[in-house]
């Protein structure tokens, strides 16, 4: 018959070294209900049957997938639905309430925020350069560098992600 697997009789070991896995993985499959032929003993190795294991395998990861279904009655189904549908709704009224930002509005706010640090921030040399020509006090110094960087930051403090004119800037 097309389609059919002709398996092997093999131990765990090889049965190991077959499917690329590792004892303890084969061992952990046996507890959970790997199909075997007898089960090994103090000197006779165990017998399993590589094509009744293949298709174990492909039960489980499909039932992995999709969930096990074989036994959701149709009012467990309904259930669910219904429960998905209340979960959906909920997060539309979410929506509704701005509860909830968008992705598209999180990574708007995130490189509107990002572009005013920036332009914060380098307009700094700009602003202190003219003030600190000739100037020696490492003092003095120090308190303009300072003071300009707390007025950006002053300026950062007040950043409203609702402000959607771009005018986030303050002059220096």
């Amino acid at each position: 018959m097309p389609g059919t697997l002709v398996g092997r009789i093999v131990n765990r070991s090889e049965l190991a070294t077959i499917l690329g896995v590792s004892l303890p993985t084969v061992s952990a499959w046996i507890r959970e209900g790997m199909p075997i032929e007898s089960p090994g003993r103090k000197g006779v190795p165990w017998q399993i049957d590589t094509a009744a294991v293949i298709g174990w395998v492909r039960q489980r990861d499909v039932a992995k997938v999709v969930g096990d279904t074989a036994d959701v009655s149709t009012a467990e189904a309904e259930a669910r639905e219904l429960r998905a549908r209340a979960a959906l709704r909920e997060i539309e009224l979410a929506e509704k309430r701005m509860e909830v930002v968008s992705v598209e509005d999180s990574v708007r706010i995130v490189t509107d925020l990002a572009v005013t640090i920036r332009q914060q921030m380098r307009g700094i040399g700009a602003r202190v350069a003219p003030m600190l020509v000739g100037e020696e006090d490492a003092l003095k110094i120090e308190s303009t560098i300072e003071s300009e960087v707390d007025g950006a930051l002053a300026v950062l403090a007040t950043y409203d992600p609702t402000d959607s004119d771009g005018d986030d800037e303050t002059e220096g």
